[in-house]
């Protein structure tokens, strides 16, 4: 594991001098040995590796739109019911104005998390069909409530 953590060190301080432009002092974690790692010489400055750099990893991780939008469908499904079925008893139990009172709490408590969580890779797709649930699901509610 030593020599793993070493190779790894020296790779990130090589990232950090071709995105710097510019010497990097890197200190070996496992030898405490300190070597100065210049920066390549192919011409490229700061903002080129940067770019180059940033065009790898993109092309690497693709957006998974087809898992994405499924994931999105099932969770606005999941929404809309458990957003109906709330409307749907309160408005049975008590008046529709309740019902309504209730969505707005639950969209408003729901509105900072997912705020939050728009760009997160993975959690955006849950996001998206939170929303668009919650969106789908107030014409459910104002019908049940007022209907």
């Amino acid at each position: 594991g030593r020599a793993v953590v070493s190779r790894r060190g020296g790779q990130l301080a090589r990232r950090v001098a071709a995105i710097l432009d510019e010497p990097v002092r890197y200190r070996d974690p496992m030898t405490d040995a300190t070597t100065l790692v210049h920066p390549p010489r192919s011409g490229a400055g700061p903002a080129t590796a940067a770019v180059a750099w940033s065009r790898r990893s993109a092309a690497v991780d693709p957006t998974p739109w087809g898992t994405g939008l499924t994931v999105a469908a099932f969770i606005a499904a999941f929404v809309v019911v458990a957003m109906l079925a709330l409307a749907s008893a309160l408005a049975t139990e008590t008046a529709g104005w309740v019902a309504v009172v209730a969505a707005a709490v639950v969209t408003g408590g729901l509105a900072p998390s997912l705020w939050l969580g728009r760009r997160v890779p993975v959690v955006r797709w849950v996001v998206l069909g939170a929303v668009a649930g919650t969106i789908l699901s107030w014409f459910g509610v104002l019908f049940i409530a007022f209907g």
